[in-house]
């Protein structure tokens, strides 16, 4: 959750929405009852392919959390 923070305020890096919305995807998924409202508000400012890109980076990133041991 608080990356998604940190890269939607640009705080500590470089403001990137995309990013925001992988982070927030994934405390969501861990359970962060925040993120889902922020990722949909991130989702709103996104383009389609942005949206997608997002998606993607984020499965990737849930893919290899999962596989370690």
């Amino acid at each position: 959750f608080h990356l998604g923070t940190m890269y939607r305020d640009g705080e500590g890096v470089t403001r990137d929405a995309v990013e925001a919305y992988v982070w927030f995807s994934l405390a969501e998924v861990r359970g962060s009852y925040r993120s889902g409202d922020n990722r949909k508000r991130i989702a709103r400012q996104l383009t389609e392919g942005q949206l997608a890109e997002a998606n993607r980076r984020a499965e990737a990133r849930w893919e290899e959390v999962r596989q370690r041991p």
